[in-house]
């Protein structure tokens, strides 16, 4: 196979040229193929295909800094593994049948039955089958969207009519990034530019019948006070939880909840006894695994089979993530579920995983709170409202450990980011969408949910008005006028109470932090008007208010403190009970 330089630009991807089996030596050889153009505008990269390069619909893709360019089609469609889309072409050219040959882990074959079931869907005049190694039959056979293969005569097939297609080698993760998970990236060996992963399987009403006799054997009560363990690779330390740290929360459970726990996965995942769980590593088939999923209070994993198999059962679980990351494997960002210490590809370490972090969140009505610490040094709020804040939830309990924050932002100048870190829940709320996508990044891995939305008096659209100076956007358009950049973009509105109602918070929920640049007047006084919310403390803006100690007084609120700039700082205000 021949292979291509493709010249393109390094601004926009754009391909200028290409030539075949043309090493460059130097920057003048480079220039000489793309006249016109300067060396700082130009790059090139060397693409060994036998799909053909079209300089009209394919362009250069960067999909990050840290990873290198790809080619993508009109459609994103990266062409890596060229060869096996057009085998699969070809076969189905050829061929009315179609048999996919699935190959590696449980958890891949679960991705990779993703595919054929899209491929199924998406090639209307073929008929599609999967074949799978021996010990994954009985459980993929729980998939009712897909058939499996068994053999020609079973299926009245004529051998010489069917193509096959095996799937077998592929990367960690799509290059493409965002959007798309490891299913999208194994669609690739069946010619889908994407595909969601929503494999399922599903269990006969009396499939714990079944098992009767191993539920004994292995003590499983019939309460469902049942929680499983997986919390190890065999071959992969970053993606593997300390024991001792398992231990940990193992003990915290059972202080407060009566269970046995059960930890399952490969013979070297776990090689001794410990008191805190039963270890049933290696010591279980898949399908007595699924057995004791199904009847599992909680579900601890890694990124690992018990998880993709906990998913496609439609069963709640909470996962770890160490190297691998939710938006890699599931194409979704992190749920308050998913454990990740950063957002970053190939940073994200499993070790800083704290079991009481865990612990909080599966067990929020026994949630241990830590001591609020004030530490300057670790200081993310604008004025100083953190010691505030810290000090009156010393001196005053908080009920839920539940917070909002208007106007989110990002890390810096948060007055919410510490306590999300200590383990609090949090609903962030922010118009500008550039800036959700740093808010996930930057809070990945806490109890938090993501909104995109702005926060008026009404429900209806509105103009967000951009600025120059970075969280100075606003919904006024006189606000800063110095720094207005005259761009504009149109966003959804509601008012405060109707986001809080959808999102079930509590109507005495602990912290309210607002901050949505000349808003905040407006937004608290049609809270309280038309709503029964009455955060125990609010932190917000001064400047929107024409009377302040005369509103939150008729609410019943006092002032704890001003901080910061006298026209521009915070009020922090308590509830008087």
């Amino acid at each position: 196979m021949n292979f291509q330089t493709i010249f393109y630009d390094k601004a926009t991807g754009e391909i200028l040229h290409i030539e075949q089996n043309r090493y460059i030596r130097n920057k003048f050889d480079k220039l000489k193929y793309t006249p016109g153009r300067t060396h700082d505008e130009i790059n090139f990269m060397y693409f060994q295909s036998a799909w053909p390069i079209d300089i009209k619909t394919h362009k250069v893709n960067f999909v990050s800094a840290t990873q290198p360019p790809i080619i993508t089609d009109a459609d994103n469609q990266p062409l890596f593994w060229t060869d096996r889309r057009l085998q699969f072409i070809e076969a189905t050219e050829k061929y009315q049948t179609i048999i996919v040959d699935l190959a590696d882990s449980m958890g891949d074959q679960l991705l990779r039955l993703a595919c054929v079931i899209e491929a199924q869907k998406q090639n209307p005049g073929h008929k599609f089958f999967y074949k799978c190694e021996p010990q994954y039959k009985e459980v993929l056979a729980l998939c009712p969207d897909i058939t499996p293969f068994v053999d020609y005569k079973t299926h009245g097939l004529d051998p010489k009519q069917c193509g096959t297609i095996k799937m077998n080698g592929g990367h960690l993760y799509d290059p493409r990034g965002k959007g798309f998970g490891k299913a999208s990236m194994y669609g690739s060996f069946l010619n889908l530019t994407y595909v969601p992963y929503h494999t399922r399987l599903t269990v006969p009403l009396d499939f714990s019948a079944n098992f009767e006799d191993f539920n004994k054997s292995i003590g499983l009560r019939n309460d469902g006070h049942n929680i499983v363990f997986q919390l190890r690779s065999k071959n992969w330390e970053g993606k593997s939880w300390d024991v001792q740290a398992a231990r940990e929360l193992a003990r915290l459970a059972h202080t407060v909840y009566d269970c046995n726990i059960y930890w399952l996965g490969a013979p070297q995942d776990v090689q001794k006894d410990f008191p805190e769980f039963i270890n049933l590593c290696g010591k279980t088939s898949w399908m007595e695994t699924i057995n004791i999923l199904t009847q599992a209070s909680h579900i601890f994993c890694i990124d690992s089979a018990i998880m993709h198999l906990s998913r496609a059962l439609d069963i709640p679980y909470y996962c770890l993530w160490g190297e691998t990351h939710p938006q890699h494997i599931m194409g979704e960002d992190p749920r308050p579920e998913d454990f990740c210490a950063t957002f970053e590809i190939g940073k994200t370490d499993i070790k800083a995983i704290t079991p009481l972090q865990v612990f909080n969140r599966a067990f929020p009505q026994n949630a241990i709170t830590p001591s609020l610490v004030y530490d300057p040094a670790k200081n993310t709020s604008q004025h100083g409202d953190q010691k505030i804040i810290y000090d009156y939830f010393a001196g005053h309990p908080a009920k839920y450990r539940t917070l909002v924050d208007v106007g989110a932002f990002g890390h810096d100048m948060s007055n919410t980011f510490a306590l999300l870190e200590l383990g609090w829940q949090g609903l962030l709320i922010e118009a500008n969408p550039e800036r959700v996508e740093v808010i996930k990044k930057e809070f990945a891995g806490m109890n938090v949910k993501i909104i995109n939305i702005g926060i008026s008096d009404r429900k209806g659209k509105a103009e967000l008005h951009l600025h120059s100076e970075l969280g100075h956007d606003s919904l006024l358009h006189d606000w800063y006028p110095q720094d207005l950049t005259g761009k504009t973009i149109e966003i959804d509105v509601l008012p405060l109470a109707s986001v809080l109602r959808k999102n079930k918070i509590p109507h005495d929920f602990d912290l309210l932090s607002i901050d949505t640049e000349g808003m905040d007047a407006l937004i608290i006084d049609h809270l309280f008007k038309h709503s029964s919310y009455r955060p125990a403390l609010i932190v917000t803006e001064c400047t929107s208010y024409a009377d302040a100690p005369a509103l939150f007084d008729k609410y019943g609120y006092y002032l704890i403190t001003k901080t910061g700039n006298p026209e521009y700082g915070n009020f922090i205000y308590a509830r008087k009970d």
